[in-house]
């Protein structure tokens, strides 16, 4: 068995840590709901969370060439404002559905998106499937299927939310992982949570203004400020923190336990629980989604490799 340096250890705990605080968000996002309307939630949720950012942007911004700068502004800010989009979609349909569902089961069934992502690329990107890959899904379609389908087959307006806002965070994540490369991760994240903000709170107030309150408001600071500086800000730094230690096969894996973290918060602190039909789901939806990241991971390390070894030597 390989030994982990020191420095791989210490990205796994951050990556874990990640994990944690990205799964205990789920229990924050369902307190909040408890005061607050979810246009409102996510609006003041990502609009404090990219103020938080500009700091940390206009630092980046400082270090890097003005030429380079200018280079990239406007494909930068054009990218920012597309994935608020999608995640805005994302999130308010999640949000909605964590309100009518609890808070376990929407951990589970948003993390199909780690599932639904290389099913996107095959569609998108003509890249084939592994037969690994095509077990992985059908076992987490299963799993999906026996946490949310009722004994007559119909299923909870909730849950299916949840999946709902699992397809967009898919998209979100298909565009970031295409231009991540072009434009710093930290920037892109401002203009995503700026624009995402701004459009929720325009939504909020003609759609949810009569049930808004400032009392509310007070009621629900505490977890709105968690998802706001803890999901979004500091979650967001130690996955960039972790991930350049690690590979990405355990870094996938860790950050995927988000799902459990989010069953066991709801069961200690929100009291929620689940049927065996629906425990049995949750084991299954976890395993394929572990199979899937491994069979996604090997295969791009087949073809960097193959790449490497056709380089010519000079």
């Amino acid at each position: 068995m390989r030994k982990f340096s020191k420095s791989e250890i210490i990205g796994m705990i951050e990556l874990l840590v990640c994990a944690i605080i990205w799964g205990m968000a789920f229990v924050a996002q369902k307190k909040a709901s408890e005061n607050i309307t979810p246009l409102f939630l996510n609006g003041i949720r990502f609009f404090i969370a990219g103020l938080l950012l500009i700091p940390i942007a206009i630092y980046i911004i400082k270090k890097k060439s003005e030429e380079a700068t200018k280079l990239s502004v406007k494909k930068t800010i054009l990218i920012g404002m597309l994935t608020g989009l999608f995640l805005g979609i994302a999130s308010n349909i999640q949000q909605f559905g964590i309100e009518r569902t609890s808070t376990g089961k929407a951990g589970f069934l948003t993390a199909m998106y780690i599932v639904l992502v290389p099913v996107f690329t095959f569609f998108v990107f003509k890249k084939k499937l592994t037969i690994m890959q095509i077990i992985g899904i059908v076992i987490a379609v299963v799993g999906v299927g026996l946490i949310s389908l009722k004994n007559d087959f119909s299923i909870n307006t909730g849950d299916l939310l949840c999946m709902a806002g699992a397809i967009f965070f898919t998209i979100e994540i298909m565009i970031v992982d295409y231009y991540s490369k072009e434009i710093d991760p930290f920037i892109l994240s401002m203009i995503c949570f700026l624009t995402l903000g701004v459009l929720s709170l325009s939504l909020a107030i003609p759609v949810e203004g009569t049930k808004f309150s400032f009392d509310n408001l007070k009621e629900a600071l505490l977890p709105l400020l968690y998802l706001a500086i803890g999901s979004s800000c500091i979650a967001y730094t130690l996955q960039n923190l972790g991930q350049k230690r690690i590979d990405g096969t355990p870094a996938s894996l860790l950050m995927s336990l988000e799902s459990v973290f989010a069953l066991i918060g709801g069961i200690f602190i929100m009291g929620d629980r689940l049927s065996l039909k629906e425990w049995i789901g949750c084991v299954l939806l976890l395993a394929g989604v572990f199979i899937v990241q491994i069979f996604v991971r090997k295969d791009e390390e087949k073809k960097e490799n193959i790449e490497i070894n056709d380089e010519p030597n000079e």
